[in-house]
């Protein structure tokens, strides 16, 4: 992608745009922005929308959802699915509070409803530097 747009980055919509019209210039036909839920400047659609509406760039939204995780589940998906399959019918079954299930260093483990909801993960700084180099 041309551009990574994360809550993690400030981003400067101006500077990327002001890239796109060089790569257009330049003959390149097509550029691909990846927007994170989260960013500060809102979501693709409305990004896609300033960039029409102050730099004149058109822009084609997908949204990948649940696409960009299609494909056949491997054999590790099927055992996870289950493990956690299981374990959210015993903390049913426990009457345990509302909760989630996940695996964590290889354990399974339950964490209530609202710390899922509030906890960030950090993104790994090297993964955000590797995007601007990359680009």
């Amino acid at each position: 992608s041309e551009a990574v747009l994360i809550p993690e980055t400030r981003t400067d919509l101006g500077e990327i745009c002001a890239a796109v019209r060089e790569r257009v210039r330049a003959g390149k036909t097509g550029n691909i922005l990846v927007v994170a839920e989260g960013d500060e400047l809102g979501r693709a659609v409305e990004i896609a929308a300033v960039m029409k509406r102050d730099h004149g760039i058109e822009s084609h939204v997908t949204i990948l959802g649940h696409i960009q995780r299609g494909g056949s589940p491997t054999a590790a998906d099927r055992v996870l699915a289950s493990k956690l399959g299981c374990a959210a019918v015993e903390a049913l079954l426990d009457g345990a509070a509302p909760c989630m299930v996940g695996e964590v260093g290889g354990r399974v483990e339950r964490h209530p409803l609202p710390e899922s909801w509030n906890r960030k993960k950090p993104l790994d700084s090297l993964l955000v530097e590797l995007a601007e180099r990359l680009r």
